[in-house]
């Protein structure tokens, strides 16, 4: 019924701001192929990471037992590396172009996703923490950054304002169905690993593996799928 409604609600606001005379949300913004890219790619994005660091900071605290200001410390180097990283990308735009540095730091996200996935139920930080948060640190550094810019390459002074909302849109929009998504896809092996006999600290890790894996797949898609959601766009659509 919810999602019904909310289906709804999206086509009422089409037709709406299609037929005002003075949208709030002109339609035609959408025909700037690269803003549209990156509100998708934002969306599939927003889709893991919120879901990685909601099961990220739970797995610490109810399976590895660390308490609140513990398990912030310990995302400290992911943050660090995220804000140095977000630093260069500019740069590397520039050089490279943004796609480029996108897919590659996709990848780089994809590997310390799945490099997560299989730290054990007694996982110490050093040894099987650390290096995959890194490498997630570098990868949302230079992905997140890159979509930025996709999102708003070409968009006249007037949008900018309304480029930067959608993006924000699109990645809160994103997180809230991704969190919903890979976190029941947790909670279904998390009981099947219960049922089995499993202990609670290795069913939850193990619920909490799905759903890193499922997080490095949606990051997977963005990287493979760049180039082909990126000629839909171009066909569907025409540059504003």
């Amino acid at each position: 019924m919810l999602c019904a409604a909310a289906l709804a609600l999206v086509l009422a606001l089409l037709v709406i701001e299609r037929r005002t005379p003075e949208p709030l949300l002109p339609l035609t913004v959408f025909r700037n192929r690269d803003l549209a890219l990156g509100n998708v790619v934002m969306l599939l994005g927003g889709a893991a990471m919120v879901a990685l660091f909601f099961a990220l900071s739970v797995f610490m605290q109810e399976v590895l037992g660390y308490d609140a200001l513990a398990t912030g410390l310990t995302q400290l180097p992911l943050a660090g590396a995220l804000v140095i990283v977000a630093g260069v990308v500019p740069v590397l735009n520039g050089k490279r172009g943004g796609r480029a540095v996108l897919a590659a730091s996709l990848v780089v996200l994809v590997g310390g996703l799945v490099w997560l996935a299989f730290a054990p139920s007694d996982a110490v930080f050093l040894l099987h923490l650390l290096g995959p948060t890194l490498l997630i640190g570098v990868g949302l550094g230079g992905a997140f950054v890159a979509i930025t810019q996709l999102a708003v390459d070409g968009v006249q002074g007037g949008e900018a304002g309304l480029a930067g909302g959608l993006i924000n849109t699109s990645q809160q929009i994103g997180g809230a169905v991704g969190l919903a998504v890979l976190g029941s896809i947790a909670g279904i092996r998390t009981s099947a690993l219960d049922l089995a006999g499993a202990s609670p600290a290795d069913a939850l890790t193990g619920g909490f593996a799905w759903l890193f894996l499922g997080a490095a797949g949606l990051s997977f898609l963005e990287a493979a799928g760049l180039s082909f959601l990126g000629a839909v766009v171009v066909a569907v659509w025409r540059r504003a």
